[in-house]
This record gives C-alpha cells, sequence and structure tokens, in this order.
C-alpha cells in the first residue's frame, strides 16, 4: 500500500472577494506495512495415525506484525513475534474402536502477545536540518527528514540507559512496550461413542 498526503492550494479571490482553495494528493516514497501484514509466517505439523493411537503436533510462527499504521515511527505499533505449539493425542477404545477419545492442548509455549512501538529517541532528524524549525524543513518525506540512531531500525530494540547529567537517574533510550499479555495453555477432553 502507497501512503499519501494531501496539501491544500489557494487560488486567487473571484470578483466577490471569496478565496477558494483545492488540495493535490501526493504519494509518498516511505511504505509502510499494510495492517496485520505479517512478512513470515511458517507452519510444521507431523501427524501419526495408528490404528487406535493418534498423534498431532503443529508448531505456527508468525514474524512482526502491523498492529496500527501511520506514517512516522512513533505512532505505528507492532506485535513481536511469537511461535505457537499445538498438540492432539486421541485413543479409540473397545474392540470395536467406537469409543474415542481426544486430549487437545493448546498454546503449549505459552509465548507472549507483545506490542510495543518506535520511541521517539530511536530516530533522528538527519544533519541537513538540525538545528533548524519544523517550517523550515521543505522535505515531505520520512525518510528525507529523519534517520535511525545507531543500533536502532523499525524491529524491536530493547536498546540502553542513559545516565542523566547530574548521574542521579537512568532513561532507557529504545522502543517501548506498549502492551504484554500472556493467555496461558489451555486443555480439552473430548470423549465421543460412534453407533
Amino acid at each position: 500500500m502507497q501512503a499519501s498526503t494531501y496539501q491544500g492550494k489557494a487560488m486567487t479571490d473571484d470578483k466577490y472577494g471569496n478565496q477558494y482553495e483545492y488540495r493535490t494528493k501526493k504519494l509518498l516514497r516511505e511504505k509502510r506495512p499494510l495492517y496485520g501484514q505479517v512478512p513470515v509466517l511458517y507452519n510444521i505439523a507431523l501427524q501419526y495415525a495408528g490404528d487406535r493411537l493418534g498423534a498431532n503436533v503443529a508448531f505456527n510462527h508468525m514474524g512482526y506484525k502491523t498492529f496500527a499504521t501511520g506514517i512516522a515511527p512513533n505512532i505505528v505499533e507492532y506485535e513481536r513475534p511469537r511461535g505457537q505449539l499445538d498438540a492432539q493425542l486421541s485413543y479409540r477404545f473397545l474392540k470395536n474402536k467406537k469409543l474415542q477419545t481426544r486430549l487437545n492442548i493448546t498454546n503449549l509455549l505459552d509465548n507472549p502477545y507483545r506490542f510495543y512501538i518506535n520511541s521517539d529517541e530511536t530516530y533522528q532528524l538527519q544533519p541537513q536540518w538540525r538545528g533548524l524549525p519544523g517550517s523550515a524543513i521543505t522535505a515531505t518525506e520520512w525518510a528525507d527528514i529523519y534517520e535511525w540512531k545507531y543500533g536502532f531500525s523499525r524491529k524491536y530494540e530493547k536498546g540502553y540507559w542513559e545516565t542523566s547529567e547530574d548521574g542521579k537517574s537512568k532513561t532507557r533510550v529504545g522502543d517501548k512496550d506498549t502492551f504484554f499479555r500472556k493467555v496461558g495453555t489451555s486443555f480439552s477432553l473430548n470423549i465421543s461413542y460412534s453407533f
């Protein structure tokens, strides 16, 4: 998806003294990920289906996912990569194998959902714009105005601790965690009988 911006342009006054304005659309070069887009996703599964015993194990991994979009990095919220492991065991009882039980286990690894935004401290104005007021910056593209500081990018970086000038306090410079949630592992047991 291509990001765009609208700019208002003034026209001359008409003979009655009314001033009119029109808008123009400009496509921006700064490409941003789509909402919910995952650049890396893979699933691996193993299955065993015996005469009485059955087993399934599945692993799912997703990469960085865009949760909320925007042009500037400090308003784009991402979900960090996570993996999930699920398993199922089944067994058929009785001579006629009509009684079956299934044990399902979801999210065995209990990996958390973790969201973050790129902090303002992780990027800076490019050298040609430093010291100028915002109105003097003629560029409109993020990549033409800002640059990532050393060690930072769009991906999550915890950062480092910076000591204040007086040496009394420390501040973490890095991306900001916005949300953390563990949903736990869930179990279910099904028993069925075929007539």
